[in-house]
């Protein structure tokens, strides 16, 4: 009983101590520190404006009063309200001197206090907080405007006063100027829509400029401005657009034409604009002259808006029709690129972590076994040492013979605990190089570690921006209201950077198994070029080998098969063939160069390729492993590249996918660090998959489209129902459209001026096809024809004019009023009629 009452005394002060300890970590987490060395003021987000959800930049400007000081400057961000993690920067600030650093930080909770500390050897010297002074709707899209007079594109804000289109959609525009236009590729990501109006983005560092070409190709929208000072900003942009400028003149049509093109009443102002003319390509609309005032620049799976009249010119945007112009044009012309904006955040970032390492569980080594080894090691030695002295009768000694086995067995545990395998970390390292069909080429680390004991570790990889891959879950407290003081006192993960750029997480057990992720530039130069094309006996192409590297065999897969492709050297070229094929579902097995039109599945291909299926049946546990990371990596390339696209969903669109995956020889592997030393204990996997393009037309004429390779555009119709090709909206990604507007389509087939159309057929998921009425526009005769989906269409030649351009329209049936269909998708083969065999 005494000692029962005892242990839970014990437990008792036990817990009085977890509790206080935590009480004084929560008081002094926002705990000013003044200091006679040091002054510190601290700014969050940008100019005082943030949000929460996204990743903010804080500014923290420290001035020396002291001695040279090189020490560790930290932030603390909540999680929850139970979790916080922690920002830090190696910084050196020479006496008497003053230098602002910035740290990008992911503010996932709500939070008004943000504690900058300095720190030295683990003290705290100084700590200093800071508040934002505006905190922006966590809901709004922000628009970042790089402009020297961004309070005249006031207009582009929208909140609930003045939500003109009632789409309860927020927009706010945050400034930005050469010095404060984000360094981090999270931070520029918090941005749906960037407007330069009047500055050269080519006097950025060449950094911000990458990451402005990364984060414009993932999918977002960037509004170039002209008028007066077009000189300044679309020569820097014309490596995408095609546009050249001219000269710059003056109109006072822009208003009038702009509402036109909204399918708005005219209002009859007709305010002076300055207006720069452009030569190199077709404009969305143009002026009462002639000269063009929008130009829409798909670049990856965004946009660039180019316009000819000034952003930011105070009299077109004192108007109300600019309240709200931008937003109805991207509602009309571009929806799905319009939906991903105003939900974006750093989260759907154009980096798109590719998986590989941290796909597959690390085998712990364990010290079990090895235990059980020594131990009954030692009671065979002390069976063998009793029976040698008892046959000598001198049993006597076995009190000597004991104490020495038991020195010997404990001399081989410590060599186990302390220097042997199993006591050192382990880690599955999965570096994925993607190559777009730009030829741009992105290194995506993925990497599962694993160390032997519980508690906080840090990683690093050569200097690279490290991520932890937790589930972000912000916890839900029924008690809140009693807990609104409460502050978060448990460290989830800290990032340092600076010098190794060091992530720390928190180990639960032994052998607990980490997920990082990191993006870099790739460790090779040049890129794979080739082509693949389609004729009569199957799928042809070629690969090229333009790099500094040496690839081992590969295969070129796609979503109707795969094929092997030899080793390429520097310079060397490989050509391949596919043979086409019937599938036979018996017998589900994709083989080695054999095409399957009739079957597309990317990613069950992918499977076979790499041969993952078998990864588990009897092979050494190695090769297993590299099968199944091949598998993964090139998997996630896929997903990287159909993102790139434009195709976020999954579906009939990753047959425009023509991958070649090989692993580069004697290239670096990464370098993974815990605690400051080398992880030795490792697999490592480096692969390189480059997107292929895919030619409309093969070498002897042949015309082969499948299912999702053309991308349709929706258009306006007349009061008769025919197109009038206004008000395009792009449909790349899966979206559905309402039969009672009358949903019209358009494919624009390139190269196709001049084919006979053997097959065609117009393809809509058979769930919707029994709510709809499918035509096609006759081509000669400029009138519709009824066709059924999903069919083959007789005489397609028809519907297809000299340019390659096909329409369709589809009606509701009349039995339901709110039926609606996907974006459509058509299949076309033929042949050039005037092409050589």
């Amino acid at each position: 009983m005494r000692n029962g009452m005892k242990n839970a005394l014990i437990l008792l002060l036990a817990v009085c101590t977890v509790l206080l300890c935590s009480a004084g970590t929560a008081e002094s987490m926002h705990r000013e520190i003044v200091s006679d060395t040091f002054d510190m003021d601290v700014s969050v987000g940008f100019d005082g404006m943030m949000t929460y959800g996204k990743v903010m930049p804080v500014r923290v400007r420290i001035r020396n009063f002291g001695d040279d000081f090189e020490g560790i400057l930290g932030i603390n961000a909540y999680i929850s309200k139970k979790e916080y993690d922690r920002y830090e920067k190696e910084v050196f600030i020479p006496a008497g001197s003053e230098r602002e650093f910035e740290l990008s930080v992911n503010v996932y909770a709500r939070q008004k206090t943000f504690t900058a500390e300095l720190l030295k050897d683990g003290e705290v010297l100084c700590a200093v907080n800071g508040e934002p002074g505006l905190v922006v709707n966590p809901s709004a899209m922000l628009i970042g405007v790089l402009s020297t007079r961004p309070q005249n594109l006031n207009n582009l804000n929208i909140s609930r006063e003045n939500d003109v289109l009632g789409r309860y959609e927020l927009w706010q525009t945050v400034p930005l100027t050469a010095g404060t236009f984000p360094e981090d590729t999270q931070v520029l990501g918090s941005f749906g829509m960037l407007v330069i109006d009047d500055i050269d983005p080519a006097t950025l560092p060449q950094k911000q400029r990458d990451m402005l070409d990364s984060w414009l190709r993932c999918g977002r929208v960037l509004i170039c401005g002209g008028g007066s000072a077009a000189a300044r900003n679309t020569a820097y942009f014309s490596k995408y657009t095609g546009l050249k400028m001219e000269k710059v003149t003056s109109s006072d049509s822009v208003l009038e034409n702009l509402e036109q093109l909204l399918g708005r009443s005219v209002s009859g102002k007709k305010p002076v604009c300055a207006v720069a003319e452009y030569s190199g390509a077709e404009s969305l609309a143009t002026d009462a002259e002639g000269c063009g005032l929008i130009y829409r620049t798909t670049v990856g799976g965004g946009r660039i808006y180019t316009t000819a009249f000034e952003t930011g010119d105070p009299r077109l945007n004192s108007e109300s029709l600019m309240n709200y112009f931008w937003q109805q044009l991207l509602v009309n012309r571009d929806q799905e690129v319009y939906s991903t904006i105003i939900y974006s955040s750093s989260d759907n970032n154009s980096s798109a972590i590719v998986t590989g390492g941290y796909s597959t569980q690390i085998e712990a080594r364990s010290f079990l076994l090895t235990g059980l080894l020594i131990v009954a090691s030692v009671l065979i030695l002390s069976c063998v040492v009793w029976a040698v002295l008892k046959k000598k009768d001198k049993r006597q000694w076995m009190w000597l013979a004991l104490p020495v086995i038991s020195v010997i067995a404990a001399v081989a545990i410590l060599l186990v605990s302390t220097g042997a395998e199993t006591n050192r970390p382990l880690a599955v390292i999965a570096d994925n190089l993607v190559q777009d069909e730009s030829g741009a080429i992105r290194n995506y680390s993925g990497i599962s570690a694993a160390v032997p004991s519980f508690g906080r570790h840090s990683y690093s990889l050569g200097g690279e921006t490290l991520h932890v891959q937790i589930y972000d879950y912000v916890d839900y407290d029924e008690e809140e209201e009693e807990k609104k003081n409460q502050e978060p006192d448990i460290l989830r993960t800290c990032y340092t950077a600076g010098g190794e750029n060091a992530v720390t997480a928190e180990s639960l057990a032994p052998w607990d198994q980490i997920n990082l992720s990191a993006e870099s530039s790739a460790p090779i130069q040049g890129k794979i070029n080739g082509s693949v094309w389609m004729e009569e006996d199957g799928l042809h192409g070629e690969a090229v080998n333009e790099t500094d590297v040496s690839f081992a065999a590969g295969y070129v897969v796609t979503t109707y098969g795969f094929v092997s492709v030899p080793a390429l050297a520097p310079g060397e070229k490989a050509e391949f063939r596919m043979t086409k094929k019937l599938f036979d579902p018996d017998h589900p097995k994709y083989e080695d160069g054999v095409l399957y039109p009739d079957r597309p599945g990317l990613y069950s291909v992918i499977s076979n390729a790499t041969g993952y299926e078998d990864a588990y049946a009897k092979l050494p546990r190695r090769e297993a492993l590299e099968r199944e990371m091949a598998n993964s990596m090139i998997n996630g390339a896929a997903d990287v590249l159909r993102q790139g696209q434009g195709n976020w969903s999954y579906g009939a669109y990753e047959s425009a996918l023509f991958l070649y995956c090989a692993r580069p020889e004697n290239v670096t592997e990464s370098v993974l660090k815990v605690d400051g030393v080398p992880v030795e204990q490792k697999t490592s996997m480096t692969m390189m998959t480059a997107e292929l393009p895919f030619a409309a037309v093969g070498r002897t004429g042949v015309v082969f489209r499948s299912a999702g390779m053309d991308v349709p555009e929706r258009v306006e119709t007349d009061e008769n129902k025919m197109p009038t090709d206004e008000m395009m909206q792009n449909t790349k990604q899966m979206y559905y459209h309402t039969l009672n507007e009358t949903p019209t389509f358009l494919f624009v087939l390139e190269g196709m001026s001049g084919v006979k159309a053997d097959k065609l057929q117009v393809l809509v998921d058979s769930y919707y096809v029994s709510q709809c009425r499918a035509f096609a526009l006759n081509a000669e005769e400029h009138r519709w024809e009824e066709i059924k989906p999903n069919e083959d269409i007789k005489d397609p030649g028809r519907f297809l004019d000299q340019s390659g351009r096909l329409y369709l329209q589809f009606r509701n049936d009349g039995s339901d009023m709110y039926a609606d269909i996907p974006t459509p998708l058509i299949s076309l083969e033929g042949r050039l009629e005037h092409a050589e065999d």
